[in-house]
Order: structure tokens, then C-alpha cells, then sequence
């Protein structure tokens, strides 16, 4: 049985104030009137996966209006049942995975994967290089623990050298940063050559499925900087 969400509960989320509900292993359909509350149920399952929304703005925005805390509790099911918690309130969020409450937010991504595909991400498709990318960050950063800690390494440091440039820093304390972007540059650039190998080759079999008349095809140009 894959992984998939047994339960959650929602409490001071946007225009919920309590919700519960159990779901199955197959497909769920959640509908209801406009503004009932079908996208905050999302919003809330995404935050379990990876502590926020995939809404723009910040998690205080999710708060309901009038309330100083708000808390999500799912029951993930992967072989045994698992419990993921959040729970925020003005000054402080909490994150508890199996009664262990954790600090780093990277121990929680990849505990639940969920991807979301929402009207906000038609910037994938019609948007900038910068939008792709990030979109690509994370789906390789839930499904690879690797990817997620040289992806994080490679933006501090990318930080540090920034702000030595703006400096004017010395080449040679410039090129110490250089030193250690160049190798974890090559490795993310590695494997996300390696996913759209594998991406490519799925949505082709997705595609002569539904479409055997037209032809289409996606290419990755990783001829660009990373930064």
C-alpha cells in the first residue's frame, strides 16, 4: 500500500474553525460551495508536508480571524501509522512528527510528500526560468534528502559570496566560496538531469495515452547559471 493521508484535523484556518475527516487510499474528491473551505483543506494537507501553504503569503495569514493559534493533525499511513502535528500560534510553531517534536525543517520534508498543482502555478508553464525552478527545487527536495541538504548548502553559500562581492572582497576570500559552490553546482545539476531522464520518459507513456495524433516533447536546458 502506498503512502497516503488516513485522517487530519484542522482547527483556526482561515474560515474553518474545526474540521475532520478520514480519508481513503484511493481517491478523494472534496467539493462544496465557493468559500466553504475546499483550498484552506489543501492548504492545510500541503503545510503538513512542508510547514507551509502553497498559497502566497505568510502561515499568519492562515490564522482565522480572531484567534491566536491554529493547529493541523494528520494520520499518514506508509506500512504503519505515523502522526504529523503543526501547530502555531502568534509567537511560536511547533512541529511533531511520532511524538518527537523537531527544530529542523528539513527532517519534516520527506516525511509526507504532496505535490500541488493550483491556478497560482501556471507561472510553470508561462512564467520565467526562475518559476520552473523553483517548481524542480521541490519535487527533487520531498523525494531526495541528498538534493535537499546540497540544495540548502549551495544557497548559503551562494549568499556569503554575493555578499563578499558587494564587498569588494578580496579574490582570494571570493574564490574560498567559489571552491565549495563549484562541486555541490555539478552535483544538483547531476540530478536533475537524471530526474528529466526519467520525467521525459514518463510523460511520454502519459501522452500516447491520452493524445496518439499529436506530437510534443520537453527538453531540459540546463545551459544556465544557478543562481
Amino acid at each position: 500500500v502506498k503512502m497516503f493521508l488516513k485522517y487530519i484535523e484542522i482547527k483556526n484556518i482561515r474560515c474553518i474553525s474545526f474540521y475532520k475527516k478520514n480519508f481513503s487510499k484511493g481517491i478523494n474528491l472534496i467539493y462544496g460551495k465557493n468559500g466553504a473551505g475546499k483550498t484552506t483543506i489543501l492548504e492545510a494537507i500541503h503545510t503538513l508536508s512542508i510547514s507551509k501553504s502553497f498559497r502566497s503569503g505568510t502561515k499568519a495569514n492562515m490564522l482565522k480571524n480572531n484567534t491566536g493559534f491554529m493547529s493541523i493533525v494528520g494520520d499518514v499511513y506508509d506500512k504503519k501509522n505515523k502522526k504529523i502535528a503543526f501547530r502555531k500560534n502568534l509567537t511560536e510553531q511547533k512541529i511533531i512528527l511520532d511524538k518527537q517534536h523537531i527544530t529542523k525543517l528539513s527532517d519534516l520534508i520527506g516525511f509526507f510528500p504532496s505535490i500541488v498543482l493550483s491556478p497560482e502555478d501556471i507561472d510553470i508553464v508561462s512564467g520565467g526560468n526562475k518559476k520552473r525552478l523553483i517548481y524542480i527545487n521541490k519535487i527533487l527536495s520531498i523525494t531526495s534528502k541528498k538534493y535537499l541538504k546540497n540544495l540548502t548548502r549551495y544557497n548559503k553559500l551562494i549568499k556569503i559570496r554575493n555578499v563578499c562581492l558587494k564587498k569588494n572582497s578580496s579574490y582570494d576570500e571570493i574564490l574560498i566560496w567559489d571552491e565549495q559552490i563549484a562541486p555541490l553546482a555539478v552535483c544538483l545539476w547531476e540530478m536533475r538531469v537524471l530526474f528529466f531522464k526519467e520525467f521525459i520518459g514518463e510523460f511520454k507513456k502519459l501522452w500516447r495515452n491520452i493524445n496518439i495524433l499529436e506530437k510534443t516533447k520537453i527538453e531540459y536546458k540546463y545551459l544556465q547559471s544557478y543562481d
